[in-house]
Parts: C-alpha cells; structure tokens; sequence
C-alpha cells in the first residue's frame, strides 16, 4: 500500500548522512510512495533526488526554532512514515510529533555514526552529557532504532545503555549510478604523471585526521614516488595547506575542494585511503568496493572491519605502519579485496524497513 514518507536532513549538501537522505528518499518513492525531504538547508544533493520527491525547506536552520514549523506539515501531510540519520533531528521529529498530537505515524532514526567517540567532538563534559541523555531518548522512543553496521550496533548499544532492539542496516548505494558517473571526464594533471595516486575524500575537519595522512604519505613518497589528492571542503583547509608546506611537499599534495561527482577520481587513482578519527560505516569505502577500487584505512573508522578485510586496515597512531600498508598494497598488482555484501540498493533498504514496520 501506498505512504506517505518525510525524510529529515540537516542540508543536501556534502556529508554522507545527508547522500543516505538522498538515498532512502529517491528509495521510497522508487517503490510509489509519496515522499517529502524536509532539509534546513538547500544544496547540490538536491540534483540526485528524483522529480518525484518534494523538497521542503525548513524556516529556520536551528533545529529547535524548527519544532513548530515541522509539527504543522506534520499536521497537514500526515505523515505514515519518518525517517531521519541524525539523533538531534529525530528529538525535533519526535517533540513535533508531540505537538502536532498525531497518532499512527512511525518514526526511524538512523545512527550514522560511532556514538561513544563523535560525542567527545562536545567540548564541554555538561554538553556531552545532555546529548548522550537525548540521544538515549530519541532511540528509545522511536519506532525503529537503525545503526549502519554491527560496530555501531555494538557501541550504541553499550554507550547510550540501549536494551531496546537496534536493527543493522548497511547503506543504501546505487551502484549502477556510481558506475555511470565514474564514466564521466577527470582533467586532474596528476592522473597523467605515471605515478600511482592516492586518494582521501572527506570534509577538512578534525575528525579526518588528514595531518596523519599527509605525514604517512611523506614518508611513502620517499620509498615510492607518487601523488596525493584530497577531496572535500572544511574549517581545517588552511591548516592543512600550511602542514604540506611544512612537510615539503608542494606538487605532490592537492586539496582540490569539495567535488559534486567523486567518483571519476575513485576510477583513476590507484589507491583509497581512509584515516578518519571515528567514522559509522564509511561510504567512501562502499564506493570505492563498487568500482574495484584498493582501499586501506585505520582501525578507529568504524565498521571498517565489515568491509575490507584485516590485511588492509592498520593500527591507530602508527604513522609508518600506515605509510607502509600504502606501499605494500600499491605495491602489489592483487586484486582488491572487496566485501560486496555488505550495501544494498536504495530499495531494498526501504523495503526492509517496511518490513520492520509491520
């Protein structure tokens, strides 16, 4: 039978919460929903959404001034289903749901990320405090708690004191879709020095960790000549541009920004490298297993270990450890070793939940 959906994100541009958004939105209407996107903000994500999926525009882009203006499209489209990935849009979901006095409408809220160490990203003991009490209530009032794999399963679980049932759905990709948009043309000049190429992609903040990762390549590029590229956009760019000076390595390393369609550069480079303080379950990893593509990373990002395999993940804090995983697997001319089973198209992750629902 035919729903009516809301899906909840914090904005349509860069972040992999708000892809998954996209993702679980174009999902239900693929399979005849009626679907709205409610976002507080607009951005390029909104290209991907089928001409099927209304965009609503929040009036405020504060959560809390939202609670009001989202009980009363509450009101009028009476919702059957809401589905949101971030814990303090589902506290907003659910006071509007208070409000608005609406009975019947189900609401999933998505862990999209490790709890237990995106919270410490609170300075204060006080904040980390209330977020891990609301958090808790969020998932234990929601209809249907969801985390990304079983490592985030595990640490939510044990960090917000859950005995509610929590439900592993892996991420929803269209991997004909990435497929396609590999396809399309990449003009980097480093694609064309024959050396091998590693690739980061991710926000410039802390939690990316990319100082690690410009000095592991350091020390890479003195056994094996090669190139690093860096896609995304952030608060620590300048940061980073200093570090690369400091480190000597002008021409070798580029921040090339933020990039509507990553996927060209996933095609062409010869290795994936993910060195993030804390992660969920790295779509990144995902994209890159769709095009057959090595990838190596730290044990510290999250559900790493249900993608690649452990000969491709290294230990936290060892910087030549790292430096020398990169070599060994640029080194060699194996195969990846791809974990393909662990992402599922957009409809059969809405599908599962409306499994779950009945």
């Amino acid at each position: 039978m035919k729903k009516k959906v809301i899906v909840v994100t914090s904005c349509l541009s860069d972040g992999g919460a708000e892809r998954v958004a996209v993702s679980v939105a174009n999902g239900f209407s693929s399979v005849g929903d009626e679907v709205k996107i409610y976002c507080f903000e607009n951005g390029h994500y909104a290209e991907e959404l089928l001409d099927s999926v209304e965009i609503v525009i929040a009036s405020h882009q504060r959560t809390r001034k939202n609670i009001i203006c989202f009980s009363n499209l509450l009101k009028t489209f009476r919702p059957d289903i809401i589905f949101c990935s971030q814990t303090h849009i589902g506290f907003m979901v659910i006071l509007a749901k208070v409000i608005a006095r609406l009975k019947g409408v189900k609401i999933i809220v998505r862990e999209a990320n490790t709890p237990s160490e995106n919270r410490k990203s609170h300075a204060s003991l006080i904040k980390q405090f209330i977020f891990k009490g609301i958090s808790r209530f969020v998932f234990t009032e929601s209809d249907i708690a969801v985390a990304t794999c079983h490592f985030v399963k595990e640490d939510m679980r044990a960090y917000y004191r859950l005995t509610s049932p929590i439900h592993v759905l892996y991420n929803p990709i269209d991997a004909n879709e990435i497929i396609e948009k590999s396809k399309s043309t990449c003009a980097e000049t480093f694609f064309n020095e024959n050396l091998p190429v590693v690739l980061a992609i991710g926000r410039l903040t802390h939690a990316k960790n990319y100082p690690f990762l410009i000095n592991a390549f350091s020390i890479l590029n003195e056994k094996l000549p090669c190139r690093l590229l860096i896609l995304g956009e952030g608060n620590k760019r300048q940061e980073l541009e200093d570090y690369i000076v400091e480190k000597n390595l002008e021409g070798k390393v580029k921040l090339l920004g933020f990039k509507k369609n990553p996927f060209p550069y996933i095609a062409k480079a010869d290795l994936l490298a993910l060195t993030s303080r804390y992660e969920g379950y790295p779509n990144v990893l995902i994209q890159a297993n769709v095009l057959g593509k090595k990838a190596v990373a730290l044990d510290t990002c999250g559900g790493v270990m249900e993608l690649l395999s452990k000969s491709c993940i290294s230990p936290a804090g060892d910087v030549a450890a790292f430096a020398n995983l990169m070599h060994k697997q640029m080194s060699t001319l194996t195969s990846p070793e791809l974990n393909l089973e662990n992402y599922q198209s957009n409809t059969a992750f809405v599908n599962t939940l409306k499994q779950l629902l009945e």
